[in-house]
């Protein structure tokens, strides 16, 4: 099936063949499981009479098609006939689409759609003039209560509340940090009001957002903030590095501006405060050859992937072992224990070194002259692990 995008969209309403389009999104499940059905039925279809397009949902280029054509839920089939909107089945109902396709386009079965019902009139009765309360630039409130058209929910230099969409209190730097202090880290919600997924995890986030006694693994104090998809706020995510693709994304946005993915939950509100709560919890150091570079200290460095499974089960155990001073190798050389994640600088050296890594975790002696080896003689537990570093020689 063709995708289309943009005003290519708007350009295939001119078709002579009756037009539908099947609105979809890579990240939805009903869509997954409807999409191979379609494809298959579509093809069974004469092309003189009928054409079909798919409209990507997370596609910002076909956001103005979308709203056109009022799709809130997905999977959306909608039927157009000379730019004219005829009728749309929402869900993957395959009878419902065989039906839409076989009365419209080729005068088969029944149409049981009822059009233009009008409601019978309400008694009238005088209503009062009510004067419009004046709008101000922010209301407080302790909780999100859903969104207002116009306003943004965010922690702001009035306090936590309502801000007006333009209100000077409302501009952001898309450039730092949302809270800006120097200090706070900020934990977005990048969600999509028109997404399903996004529905079903709002409640637990909200419900994160006035608190404030979160904090880091190294005492950062913690912001919980939502950004829409349609608000100014979205710029920043949609563009910055690493962009957000789906919804809902939860993104971390650090003191200094730089953003990372929170990973390592399930949506729910425990499972997000033990991911922020880890945040922090990876040594990162400069260097050039050994990274303590005082010409002494022999660095083990567990090189890991945060994605890899092993690497899960192994991280407690050396997380024990970072904040250790007392440990020292066979020689008497002090020994300093180092988490080096698969996305950090820091990998390079161990991609491309000799040895190079080829797996995760993999546990590497980097000696004070710069030089490497594979620590051996352990089976990744705390224990174990002390066990070879003491035997090492240097």
């Amino acid at each position: 099936m063709e995708s289309v995008t943009g005003d290519e969209c708007f350009l295939k309403l001119d078709l002579e063949q009756h037009v539908l389009f099947y609105f979809a999104a890579g990240w939805c499940k009903p869509c997954q499981e409807a999409g191979p059905i379609v494809e298959k039925l579509f093809k069974e279809y004469d092309s003189n009479k009928i054409k079909f397009f798919k409209v990507d949902m997370v596609n910002e280029g076909n956001r103005e098609f979308i709203d056109k054509c009022e799709v809130y839920n997905i999977p959306s089939f909608v039927l157009f006939k000379d730019r004219e909107y005829i009728d749309r089945i929402v869900g993957g109902d395959i009878g419902g689409i065989k039906n839409l396709i076989g009365f419209n386009v080729f005068g088969e079965g029944v149409n049981k759609v009822i059009r233009n019902v009008v409601s019978p009139p309400t008694p009238s009765r005088e209503v009062p003039e009510v004067k419009e309360p004046e709008i101000q630039d922010f209301y407080p409130n302790d909780s999100f209560q859903g969104e207002y058209e116009g306003f943004v929910f965010k922690k702001g230099d009035k306090g936590l509340g309502y801000y007006l969409e333009g209100s000077k209190d409302n501009n952001t730097n898309t450039n730092t940090n949302t809270t800006g202090d120097g200090r706070t880290v900020d934990i977005h919600m990048v969600y999509g009001s028109w997404c399903g997924h996004s529905k079903n995890a709002l409640p637990a986030f909200e419900e994160l957002v006035p608190r404030k006694d979160i904090t880091t693994s190294t005492g950062a104090p913690v912001s919980f903030i939502l950004t829409e998809d349609k608000s100014e706020g979205m710029k920043r995510f949609r563009e910055g590095d690493p962009p957000v693709r789906g919804f809902p994304t939860y993104m971390v946005v650090k003191p200094d501006g730089k953003m990372e993915e929170l990973e390592g939950h399930d949506r729910s509100k425990d499972s997000i405060i033990s991911a922020v709560k880890a945040l922090g919890s990876i040594k990162k150091s400069a260097y050039t050859s050994n990274t303590t570079g005082d010409g002494r200290t022999v660095d083990i460095h567990m090189v890991y992937g945060g994605w890899c499974g092993h690497s899960k089960k192994a991280l407690p155990a050396f997380e024990e072992l970072v904040p250790r001073k007392d440990v020292t190798t066979s020689a008497g050389s002090p020994v300093s224990f180092i988490l080096t994640e698969d996305k950090s600088e820091e990998m390079k050296r161990f991609r491309e070194g000799n040895p190079s890594v080829r797996g995760f975790p993999t546990y590497m002696v980097v000696k004070p002259d710069g030089t490497k080896e594979v620590l051996r003689g352990h089976d990744r537990s705390k224990d174990s692990i002390i066990t070879a570093v003491e035997a090492l020689t240097i």
